[in-house]
Formats: structure tokens, sequence, C-alpha cells
């Protein structure tokens, strides 16, 4: 068993920590500066519009790691040369994060599978990935009691939206990202 599938195995029978309040716009910044190598590597251009204190209850963690698979695949299924959009907004009482790129993209088809466990648009991508990424992101907005979607063009790229509870209130101090 690989330790993807050691997580989601977790995460099927644990209960987290309990959440604490996570700064989003701060979380999706860390995580766009560690995605900077990459970025510059595959010569991508990037659009980020993300909202000041965009703040969820959650967990610091798992959040980061969602979002780093999301942006681990926008590097990764993206063209050389390509683009990436980030963008973050509170819309109601929600705090709705998406990330685009212009990469191969996905058949509408395939589009109900791809946050199934182990599932790969193709066998024969030797891209390195096991097909959970995005099982684990679903899990994850799950667990914060939110949703993931995608959409996808073939040939065109892709755009998975994050929508996860606000937290209500005044601003925190402190919050976590």
């Amino acid at each position: 068993m690989c330790s993807s599938d050691l997580l989601l195995a977790r995460q099927d029978e644990e209960r987290l920590e309990s959440p604490v309040p996570v700064d989003l716009s701060l979380l999706l910044q860390d995580q766009l500066a560690l995605h900077q190598d990459g970025i510059r590597l595959r010569q991508l251009s990037q659009e980020v519009d993300v909202a000041p204190q965009l703040l969820v209850q959650g967990h610091p963690p798992e959040l980061h790691r969602l979002f780093r698979n999301l942006l681990d695949n926008a590097l990764r299924y993206n063209r050389q040369g390509g683009h990436i959009r980030v963008s973050a907004e509170r819309r109601g009482g929600l705090v709705r994060v998406a990330v685009a790129d212009s990469g191969c993209g996905l058949a509408a088809a395939h589009l109900p599978q791809v946050f199934d466990r182990f599932w790969r648009a193709s066998e024969d991508r030797t891209d390195g990935g096991t097909g959970l990424g995005l099982a684990i992101a679903s899990r994850i907005c799950r667990a914060h009691g939110g949703r993931i979607q995608v959409s996808s063009e073939l040939g065109q790229g892709s755009c998975f939206v994050v929508e996860l509870p606000a937290l209500r209130g005044e601003v925190l101090a402190g919050a976590a990202s």
C-alpha cells in the first residue's frame, strides 16, 4: 500500500482534530509560492485573483494538501508555455476557489470518474501519478463540509472549483494558513 492509499484509508476511518480558523487567502499564497519553480520550469504564465481574508473553519494540513494536489495537476497536465489561473472569493456563505489550466483537458465522458480512487484518464500515462490526488482532494472537501467540481474540455484545459463554508463573524486574528 502506498502512502496515498494509507492517507485515504486513514481519512475514511479517523476523525480529524478540532478545526481552527484558516485564512485560505494566505494558504493559497503559500501554495503558489511553493509551485513557482514548477511554473517557471514549464514556462507557464499565471493569473492570481484572490480576495483577502477568506476564512474557513478547517484543518490546515488537509487544506494545504487539497490545494497542493490541484496545483500539482495544473502543472503536470498543462502544456509547456501554458497558463494557470487561481481565483478565490467569498460568495454568500461560501468561499469559492477555482484552479484552471490550459492543459490537455478531459473528455466529457471522463468527468464523472475524475474523483474516483485510482482513476486515470489513460492507462499509458507516464507522469508518475497514482490516480489518487483528486480522490484525496474530494475527500478533504467533503470532510470540510464543502464540495469540488470540474469542468474540462479535451485539448483546452480544466477548471477545478472548490466551495467551502465561509467562517461567519468578524475576521479572527491569528487564523492559520
